[in-house]
């Protein structure tokens, strides 16, 4: 009897203890590619970055680099980061110092996130989402101290992402320090099969109230119709690459993520916040203000870039960062000023005010990027 009784207790004891010591309790880098023949990590990017904050773990996120595999891809280079700073910037409580463009920020990505690697220890294990290319996880193990390296964690769900252009998944294995294949590397089921279907499962998010909600379907819509005759997105919603990160943030547990089970974590993530007291939001204006006007180009801007009017003869030009800080202005004559970006500038989303004469006034946006 005794046997019997104790049997079961102390099964459950073993479950807790395994669960226990398998919990996600580290820090977390993503390196996204935006895949030059398939732009299914626009949506994903915007997916992943959603996730952590319904988890609650967005303080847990401490680098982000996109457009590995981009080169000279300008536009879709845009799409990437306005992918990550957008929904960064819409649903708060990220560091954007934190986000890097592989193509023009390739050594502040690799010093960045070597420094990451080095802070990791066996208690706060560094979990990399590879759902770009190896070569920039390489070059960061290298530049990191060697005794860290063994506390790097890699998850993939898919073989492709485990080449890159000079080193693969087996260089990052031979310099790891990581004795077993088993215990760095983390493979999951293909997210595809859950996370690539007809885009209605995402009209949820497109049919919202929300302002948050909706910026995920922009995303996702915005790679579903940026190659039309790719028939492999051509009417599908793909959030794929996030699915790595589901895993995580359910501590290791469920490998198959839905639209289904995303959706209903996001609505439930928003019963509790709007019951609870109002989010520290990092924006200054809210998207409904943001009206045709006002022109920018080019949009995202690397140097100069022009902001052009349209009935505003004269009207005071005022930038503002996503905390609310004025970094620039300037009296616009003729409907036009041609701003320079200087030292004023750092990479990031930024809001542009345009206040005229009667009251008039205006609201875009401009990411500026190294």
């Amino acid at each position: 009897m005794k046997t019997t009784i104790l049997k079961p207790i102390f099964t459950i004891l073993l479950l807790a203890i395994f669960s226990s010591a398998f919990a996600f309790q580290g820090k977390i880098a993503v390196i996204a590619d935006g895949n030059s023949p398939d732009p299914d990590d626009i949506g994903g990017t915007s997916a992943s970055l959603v996730m952590l904050k319904i988890f609650n773990r967005e303080k847990d996120l401490v680098h982000y680099t996109h457009s590995c595999d981009l080169s000279g891809m300008k536009d879709r280079e845009g799409m990437m980061a306005r992918s990550l700073f957008g929904t960064a910037e819409e649903w708060g409580g990220f560091i954007k110092k934190d986000f890097f463009n592989f193509n023009n920020q390739r050594d502040a990505a690799r010093k960045h996130l070597a420094a990451q690697i080095n802070k990791a220890s066996k208690k706060s294990l560094l979990y990399v989402i590879n759902a770009g290319e190896t070569d920039l996880l390489y070059e960061a193990l290298v530049r990191a101290k060697k005794g860290k390296r063994k506390f790097v964690r890699y998850i993939t769900h898919h073989v492709a992402n485990d080449v890159g252009d000079f080193h693969d998944l087996t260089d990052i294995l031979r310099i790891s320090g990581v004795p077993s294949r088993k215990v760095f590397v983390q493979r999951i089921k293909d997210q595809n099969t859950n996370l690539k279907k007809p885009i209605n499962n995402m009209y949820w998010a497109r049919n919202h109230d929300s302002n948050k909600v909706r910026e995920i379907w922009k995303h996702v819509k915005k790679g579903e119709t940026e190659w039309p005759d790719f028939k492999s997105i051509k009417n599908k919603a793909d959030i794929s690459d996030a699915g790595m990160l589901w895993y995580l943030l359910t501590d290791f547990k469920d490998q198959n993520c839905t639209f289904k089970k995303f959706e209903n974590k996001v609505k439930s993530y928003l019963r509790k916040t709007r019951k609870g007291k109002k989010e520290n939001k990092t924006v200054v204006f809210d998207e409904r203000q943001l009206i045709s006007s006002l022109t920018i180009s080019p949009n995202p801007a690397a140097d100069v870039f022009k902001i052009s009017l349209q009935g505003f003869d004269k009207a005071k030009v005022m930038i503002y960062d996503l905390l609310g800080k004025l970094v620039y202005k300037k009296v616009a004559v003729n409907g036009v000023v041609e701003i320079s970006r200087g030292t004023d500038f750092t990479s990031g989303m930024y809001f542009v005010k345009v206040f005229g004469e009667g009251n008039q006034n205006s609201v875009s946006k401009i990411l500026i990027m190294k």
